[in-house]
């Protein structure tokens, strides 16, 4: 085996680590927060406003990078996002990995390279899904699912494994020097091996994105939705009666804890040696309660001999995990569409909805929430055109209402464990009829939409519940 490439890489997540502080994105907006001793998160503040959504961050060297529609951005951490530097403006649009060789990014199938001042961009390869970086190499997941890996300039091609089933919804995870390919199954490129084996899961894995390697070990959600983890040697996946984990792009580890965020108003953390509990913070409450401290602490210093504007947050800091209560129940908490790995995902603080990334490019989809229990998702073109466009409406019911019953044309999407979420087709025309353009894509998204069904298409259901 060739030696290693001494490169140092960090990829672009929802949430970043830099020294004692937290960092997240909520749209346009950056938010942090700082580590106490006991690792909880108190004194939460908002760092400024990009133009466009705020799609990763990634700490390096001391800095910033943003990743956005828009381009990738350089940021002083003690500056706000309002003043961050564009290094990229263009073709980095789905994700981003800061090396000490330089930045990699992807958009549009196309993955790129440039220093880290953004110059000398390059076009490594076309065609690419998703990427890592792993001991001095790029590893690639193409658009066909070819599995591969090549060197940073993008010379020196090995195909590591041939396409497979599912690889639209596939995705790469780098845990060390291990690369995986995880899919309904799981594959594992070790150490920068010539090819990559089964790791052999107990399990088919239901959802890519719930997926989180660390230390070896494989956490993951089968297509029954049940939690397990896997680990190297021990004959069977040990079962998780209670987990709640992210992966990629949504979550960060450090020192074995999970921190992620999906829509960005709240933050999970939890101990991977504990999976089964969480803390759980509402940034909105820590905002509230900051500013509580920050009035306070004025008050109390405002006199001071020294005449020392300096406030004792040690002293007053307040902030505490804060759960969201379930009176307040809103379907489209956090609604969020965005690209990532090519696919569309459609989100909320209760469920994501894999959406087809080519639809999605397009501009085909619209969503619209009608009230606090109701989401409709919308064939665009008809819509802007005057027609009403409804392709399916989703509908969260409380477990003792089944007044979807009589509906005629409905399917059950998924289940939580106070919510069931239906879906309800219209059963007459919604786009212009005259329109042989509008005809063909409505009923490509028909038919997509006719796979969101937790009975008929179980291990392939788009659909998943953020909550147990």
């Amino acid at each position: 085996m060739e030696e290693s490439l001494e490169v140092t890489a960090r990829p672009s997540a929802y949430v970043e680590i830099l020294d004692d502080r937290l960092y997240w994105r909520d749209d346009e907006t950056l938010w942090t927060a700082r580590f106490e001793d006991d690792g909880s998160l108190a004194y939460f503040q908002q760092l400024g406003t990009l133009k466009d959504r705020i799609r990763g961050i990634a700490a390096y060297d001391g800095v910033l990078y943003l990743l956005s529609i828009e381009g990738i951005y350089r940021m002083d951490p003690d500056e706000t996002a309002d003043e961050a530097e564009l290094l990229v403006d263009e073709g980095a649009s789905d994700d981003l990995w800061v090396t000490s060789e330089g930045l990699l990014y992807l958009g549009d199938g196309t993955l790129s390279r440039a220093s880290l001042t953004g110059s000398d961009e390059t076009v490594l390869k076309e065609g690419v899904k998703d990427f890592v970086v792993a001991g001095g190499k790029v590893y690639m997941l193409g658009e066909d699912g070819t599995f591969a890996r090549c060197d940073l300039d993008g010379s020196d091609e090995t195909v590591l494994d041939a396409a497979r089933d599912r690889h639209d919804e596939s995705m790469l995870v780098a845990d060390g020097d291990d690369v995986y390919l995880v899919s309904s199954d799981v594959l594992v490129c070790r150490d920068r091996a010539e090819g990559a084996e089964e790791v052999g899961l107990s399990q088919e894995v239901g959802a890519p994105d719930r997926t989180v390697a660390y230390e070896g070990a494989i956490f993951y959600e089968s297509a029954s939705e049940t939690c397990y983890r896997h680990a190297d040697g021990e004959e069977s996946d040990e079962e998780l009666e209670r987990a709640y984990f992210r992966g990629k792009p949504y979550a960060r580890i450090q020192d074995g804890i999970l921190y992620y965020t999906i829509s960005g108003e709240d933050i999970t953390v939890v101990d991977l040696d504990e999976i089964g509990e969480r803390e759980e913070y509402v940034v909105e409450d820590e905002v509230a309660a900051t500013s509580k401290v920050e009035i306070a602490a004025s008050e109390s210093t405002k006199d001071a001999s020294d005449g020392s504007e300096e406030i004792d947050y040690e002293r007053l800091k307040t902030g505490s995990p804060k759960a969201i209560p379930e009176s307040d129940y809103d379907i489209g908490a956090g609604l969020e569409m965005h690209q990532s790995g090519g696919q569309g995902v459609v989100t909320t603080d209760h469920f994501t909805l894999t959406l087809d990334g080519n639809q999605v490019a397009q501009g085909l989809w619209q969503v619209e929430q009608v009230d606090g229990t109701t989401i409709k998702f919308v064939y665009a073109p008809a819509h802007q055109a005057g027609f009403d466009g409804t392709v399916f409406t989703l509908k969260a019911y409380d477990w003792g209402d089944n007044g979807y019953a009589d509906i005629p044309a409905m399917q059950m999407a998924g289940q939580s464990g106070d919510k069931k979420y239906v879906v309800i087709f219209p059963t007459d025309v919604r786009y212009d009829p005259s329109s042989t353009v509008q005809a063909e894509q409505y009923g490509q998204l028909r038919a997509w939409a006719e796979g969101i069904d937790m009975n008929a298409n179980h291990a392939n259901n788009p659909f998943r519940t953020l909550q147990p």
